[in-house]
């Protein structure tokens, strides 16, 4: 449910199983944009979503051939995006190039597939779950890569290899993986805060994709205007300011925009 507390605000929720109730004043001009990909189903990188959701119930023979890719949310919480993204780039490599001879390798990077590669990223909630999964891959005969960084020796993400949808799926369904795109509509700079998830500043037209554990109550994300932030993130906003702080850590003081997811 978003609550909407603003005519400059708009946001914009989908589900490919359900539709969220959305509560809203219809603005005269939009501000931010949010949309909700949220997905009990795992969440697709490299390609649509939903290309891939329909792939997996086709009724033709052709069975999708898919590589998953599985991060870890703590490190996501508390590490820079870039670098979590790097995690699961080295797993997703390391998993293809020890599996180059497989023949399900070699038909995911053949020519006619190379640009419609499809990929499902996914969480688990810390290093613990990680190294359970991998041990239930592994009992399973899925091959994978789990990825440990050098040199703090850290499980950090796993990748298997390319596999048939229906062969793999299984061992991946209960993860899930929530993401809001958050869009600046308006002509000049906006900040957006979100608690849990700190801030972003967008500029006219840029979008901020942030990750949200499943399960998550009382969030909230608004955008703040006319700020000015130092190096280390510290500053202020003329509306919806949080403590001064770029990364925002409580909510923004009203009166301001704001989603209640």
């Amino acid at each position: 449910m978003a609550t909407l507390q603003s005519p400059r605000f708009i946001s914009h929720l989908t589900s490919f199983n359900t539709h969220p109730a959305v509560s809203y004043k219809r603005p005269p001009l939009p501000s931010l944009h949010l949309h909700l990909r949220r997905h009990s189903a795992p969440m697709a990188s490299s390609t649509d979503a939903a290309e891939v959701l329909s792939a997996e119930n086709s009724e033709t023979t052709s069975d999708v051939l898919v590589q998953y890719v599985v991060l870890r949310r703590d490190l996501i919480d508390t590490w820079p995006l870039g670098s979590v993204v790097t995690q699961g780039c080295h797993a997703s490599v390391a998993a293809i190039w020890s599996h180059k001879d497989d023949p399900h390798t070699i038909d995911y990077c053949s020519p006619a597939n190379l640009d419609s590669m499809h990929k499902v990223t996914l969480e688990v909630k810390g290093e613990v779950q990680l190294k359970n999964l991998s041990e239930k891959l592994k009992s399973n005969d899925i091959a994978h890569k789990l990825w440990i960084e050098q040199p703090e020796n850290t499980p950090t993400c796993l990748a298997s290899k390319p596999y048939p949808k229906s062969v793999v799926s299984l061992f991946f369904k209960k993860l899930k993986l929530s993401i809001f795109d958050i869009r600046n509509n308006c002509p000049y700079t906006v900040w957006a805060g979100a608690v849990p998830g700190g801030g972003q500043q967008l500029n006219p037209g840029q979008t901020w994709s942030l990750y949200v554990a499943p399960g998550t109550a009382q969030a909230r994300i608004w955008p703040r205007t006319n700020c000015n932030f130092d190096g280390s993130g510290r500053g202020w906003c003329q509306t919806g300011d949080c403590n001064g702080l770029l990364q925002c850590q409580n909510f923004g003081v009203p009166p301001n925009s704001l989603a209640e997811i």
